[in-house]
């Protein structure tokens, strides 16, 4: 294939039914060009199977099946890795997604200005923040998640880190009709997750006063 704009990042930790979900709707992306990478992290046997279902279909370009759960920064880092290295974009997306709108690429990318572009607004907690389970980001701005944070806060901790290098991160707070998000498809983060335990303080010092752009919804037609 000619190379994607778009390297489209999963980390799978069972939840088949929600994976199935994902890539039934998936399929209908239309107006880009774009390839699928899948990292599992040492999923159960039904899942796996699926996700060799699903490469055989060729609903998915690149799946790598770890040994061992390496969370979710460790399973993004691999998939950064394998994935193309000549797409233009990266976009970190949630297992636990539907599509509900074939052109939410296209519309997404529209909006795009160099740094980061989430369909996702965090309003509560130490700092409003774009959401991470639909996450897109220019490649060449991405060299992978921090290792101190296994679970969500490396991806504030990415986007702290974008504002403060002066690019920008907008964050879409309403995607109804363009995507929705379940939650918790793969069950809660364990405890041992690095970076867990993260103090507030530390989190509103990271942006340093910087603010993520909030874009109400995307028009209709975008």
């Amino acid at each position: 294939m000619n190379e994607p704009a778009v390297s489209i990042l999963i980390v799978t930790f069972n939840a088949p039914r929600h994976i199935l979900r994902l890539f039934r709707s998936l399929r209908r992306t239309s107006g880009v060009a774009y390839e699928v990478v899948v990292v599992d992290n040492r999923s159960k046997a039904p899942t796996r199977c699926l996700l060799h279902q699903l490469s055989w279909r060729r609903a998915i370009n690149i799946l790598t099946l770890l040994d061992h759960n390496t969370l979710f920064a460790g399973g993004v880092n691999t998939a950064l890795r394998v994935s193309s290295p000549g797409s233009r974009h990266v976009l970190l997306l949630n297992p636990d997604i539907e599509i509900r709108d074939p052109s939410w690429l296209r519309r997404l990318l529209d909006v795009h200005e160099r740094g980061a572009t989430s369909l996702g607004f965090v309003e509560g907690g130490p700092w409003p923040r774009a959401d991470g389970y639909c996450f897109l980001i220019d490649r060449d701005l991405f060299e992978g998640l921090s290792p101190d944070f296994h679970w969500w806060w490396g991806v504030t901790k990415l986007q702290a880190d974008l504002l403060r290098a002066g690019h920008a991160v907008q964050a879409i707070r309403n995607h109804d009709g363009i995507i929705t998000h379940a939650g918790g498809g793969s069950g809660a983060p364990p405890r041992h997750a690095k970076g867990m335990q993260t103090d507030d303080a530390t989190i509103r010092a990271w942006f340093d006063g910087h603010r993520v752009g909030v874009i109400e919804r995307l028009e209709v037609g975008r």
